[in-house]
């Protein structure tokens, strides 16, 4: 059986003018929901509309900007608006990421400096591998 397209708006405005009877007893008529309160609960979470727990009522939802996943054909076409593609390794440009990108780095290297140690007097490279295997790495040496 194909979903059924169910009225929101209809939904909302009897639950909020008559109450959660009359609105469970429009999705049960209309629907054949048994369940009524499993879209009632759906609608606080979404399909344009917020629920108001001091009112007791379904509020419209604020309607924000859509941001599309893909570029559109015109916006792929628009050569004046082309930005620089973060080329991998590149430090980004933005201070907050900047700073974020040091911090997971120097996060990373304090975990290695458990396990690995160089030695640049005798250019030595130390590497406690059972400590390393014990902590679920893999030691593979090219």
């Amino acid at each position: 059986m194909a979903k059924q397209e169910r009225d929101y708006d209809e939904i909302a405005r009897l639950y909020n003018e008559f109450g959660s009877a009359a609105a469970k007893q429009f999705i049960s008529d209309n629907y054949g929901i048994k369940n009524s309160a499993y879209i009632l609960g759906k609608m606080k979470n979404g399909h344009g509309y917020t629920y108001n727990a001091e009112s007791k009522r379904y509020d419209p939802a604020e309607k924000t900007k859509d941001v599309a996943l893909f570029l559109g054909l015109e916006e792929l076409c628009q050569t004046e608006k082309l930005t620089a593609i973060p080329i991998k390794g590149q430090v980004p440009t933005n201070p907050e990421i900047g700073e974020l990108f040091y911090a997971l780095m120097e996060d990373r290297l304090l975990e290695l400096s458990h396990y690995i140690h160089l030695k640049q007097s005798s250019r030595e490279i130390v590497i406690n591998r059972t400590a390393l295997k014990s902590a679920g790495y893999q030691v593979a040496i090219y």
